[in-house]
C-alpha cells in the first residue's frame, strides 16, 4: 500500500504537466481536499515545488541511465521517477526507502508494469555523482550551470551579461530554497501587543521583520486560517518585498488612490492601512474571479474606502487620482523563489511583449494622475528592459514626470543611483523588485 502522502504528490505533479495552471494552486486546491495531517502536507508540499524547481537537474540524471527515450516517457513515468530522485537528491531519504516507496505506488497507480523500470532508474541515480555525470556528457559552460542550478540556460545568459559567476549562483540557489511564510498584519483591527501575544498563545513561532516591522514571518500558517483572527481580519498573507511598493507611494489622508493591476489585493489593503483607513482606494483587475476573490478579502478586512473595479488598464479612462500604484505585469524573475515553476513557464521573447503592456499602462496611467500627483511603478522582475530601461524611456517621452526619490529611512540601504528601489534576492535575501515614485509636475 502506498503512502498517502506519496499518492497525492505523484497527482499534483502529474496534473500540473497535463495543464497549464501553476503548480502552487494545483498544490493548494488538492490540500484543501486532502485528509492528510500536517506533517503529511508538508512533505507533500517540499516535495512538489521541490521536485518542480529541480526538474531540470532531475531529469538530466534520469536521461543518463533511462534506456530508451525519456523525453517521450509516458507523463506519469516521469512523475514517479522525478519524485523518487528528488528524494535521493535532495532530502537524503536512504535508497531502500525512496525505490520501495515508489515502486509500491506504481501498483497503486496502476503502472505496474513499469516497477521495473523504476527501481532500476532510481537505484542508478543514487549511485550517480552529477560532476561526473556532466563531464562524461561533454557539459560545460552555461549549459552545465543552468543543469547544475536548474534555471532556464536562456534566463542564466542574460544574468552572466551583468553579474559574474559567483552572484549567478547566489541567485539560483537563493531561488531554489523554500521561501518563507511572511503575514503583515493589520494595525486598524488590532494593536501589536495583541497581535504578538496571539500568535505565541496559538503556539506559533514568529519574527518580526526588523526593518518593516508590519509584517512577521511565521513558521507553518496553517493554524492561523482557521483561527478566528483570520475571519476578523487581522492580518493578511504578503511578502516582505511585495509591501514596499505601498510604502515608497506613502498614501495620506483623504488620498484618491488608483490600485492597477490590483489582485490578489494585498497592496490594496495595505494602502488602505498605511493612510491609517482614511484615503479611498479604487483596486482594479481584469478578471472576474479574482475581482471576487479580492471583494471578498476586502469584506474579511473590513477596510472602508475600498473598492473593486473590472478593466483593462491598458485603455481603458481611469480616474483622476492623488496617487497611482502600476504594479505590471512583469517576467517575475526577482520571485523564482516564491513561483516555483515559473521559470519553465517564460520564455525569452515574453519580456518584450511584456514591456510594450507595460509601457501602455504606464501611458494610460500617467493622464489620470493629477498635477502634483505621484505615481509609483514596481515590477518583480530582474530584468532592465522592464525595469530602469522602461522607466528611463518613458521619461525621455514624458516631460512633466520626474523621479522622486522615497524619504522613508527604512528604504535608503535599497535606493539605486536613479533613486529607484532596487531588492535582489542573493543580496537581501528576499524577492527581486523594482519601485520608482514619479512625480507630475505641476
Amino acid at each position: 500500500m502506498a503512502d498517502p502522502a506519496r499518492l497525492l504528490t505523484f497527482r499534483i505533479l502529474t496534473k500540473w504537466q497535463r495543464s497549464d495552471r501553476y503548480i502552487d494552486r494545483i498544490l493548494q486546491y488538492e490540500l484543501n481536499r486532502s485528509s492528510l495531517e500536517s506533517q503529511g502536507r508538508n512533505w507533500v508540499t517540499e516535495v512538489v515545488l521541490g521536485t518542480t524547481r529541480h526538474q531540470l537537474h532531475l531529469d538530466f540524471l534520469i536521461q543518463r541511465v533511462f534506456k530508451g527515450n525519456y523525453k517521450k516517457a509516458q507523463m506519469e513515468i516521469k512523475s514517479l521517477l522525478r519524485m523518487g530522485c528528488y528524494q535521493l537528491r535532495f532530502m537524503e531519504t536512504p535508497t531502500y526507502a525512496a525505490v520501495n516507496e515508489m515502486v509500491a505506488l506504481t501498483k497503486v497507480v496502476k503502472l505496474t508494469k513499469a516497477s521495473g523500470l523504476v527501481n532500476a532508474v532510481l537505484r542508478k541515480v543514487a549511485a550517480l555523482d552529477l560532476g561526473q555525470a556532466l563531464d562524461d556528457a561533454g557539459v560545460q559552460g552555461t549549459r552545465r550551470l543552468s543543469i547544475e542550478m536548474s534555471h532556464p540556460e536562456w534566463l542564466l545568459d542574460r544574468w552572466i551579461q551583468r553579474l559574474d559567476e559567483a552572484a549567478v549562483r547566489a541567485r539560483c540557489d537563493y531561488n531554489n530554497t523554500a521561501p518563507k511564510s511572511w503575514i503583515r498584519y493589520n494595525a486598524l483591527k488590532v494593536d501589536r501587543e495583541t497581535w504578538e501575544s496571539f500568535l505565541s498563545d496559538l503556539g506559533m513561532a514568529w519574527q518580526r521583520h526588523q526593518q518593516f516591522p508590519d509584517f512577521y514571518e511565521v513558521a507553518h500558517a496553517g493554524a492561523l486560517f482557521q483561527s478566528k483572527a483570520n475571519h476578523d481580519g487581522w492580518f493578511t498573507v504578503q511578502d516582505v518585498a511585495a509591501g514596499l511598493a505601498p510604502r515608497v507611494l506613502a498614501p495620506q489622508s483623504n488620498d484618491t488612490v488608483l490600485d492597477l493591476c490590483a489582485a490578489p489585493g494585498g497592496k490594496s489593503t495595505y494602502l488602505v492601512e498605511l493612510a491609517g483607513g482614511e484615503a479611498q482606494v479604487i483596486a482594479y483587475d481584469t478578471a472576474q474571479v479574482r475581482l471576487e476573490q479580492m471583494e471578498l478579502n476586502f469584506k474579511r478586512l473590513g477596510h472602508p474606502g475600498l473598492e473593486a473595479v473590472a478593466g483593462d488598464v491598458t485603455k481603458i479612462p481611469l480616474p483622476k487620482a492623488d496617487k497611482i500604484l502600476l504594479d505590471v505585469p512583469c517576467s517575475g524573475t526577482g520571485v523564482l523563489n516564491r513561483r516555483a515553476d515559473l521559470r519553465w513557464h517564460r520564455r525569452p521573447e515574453d519580456i518584450q511583449d511584456l514591456v510594450d503592456i507595460q509601457r501602455q499602462m504606464l501611458e494610460n496611467a500617467w493622464r489620470s494622475l493629477k498635477p502634483g500627483g505621484t505615481l509609483v511603478y514596481s515590477t518583480c522582475t530582474l530584468e532592465p528592459e522592464e525595469n530602469w530601461e522602461q522607466i528611463r524611456s518613458f521619461l525621455e517621452r514624458e516631460p512633466s514626470a520626474d523621479i522622486e526619490p522615497s524619504n522613508d529611512e527604512q528604504l535608503q540601504p535599497f535606493i539605486d543611483k536613479n533613486g529607484a528601489i532596487v531588492t535582489l534576492p542573493e543580496r537581501d535575501r528576499m524577492d527581486g523588485m523594482y519601485v520608482v515614485r514619479l512625480r507630475k509636475q505641476i
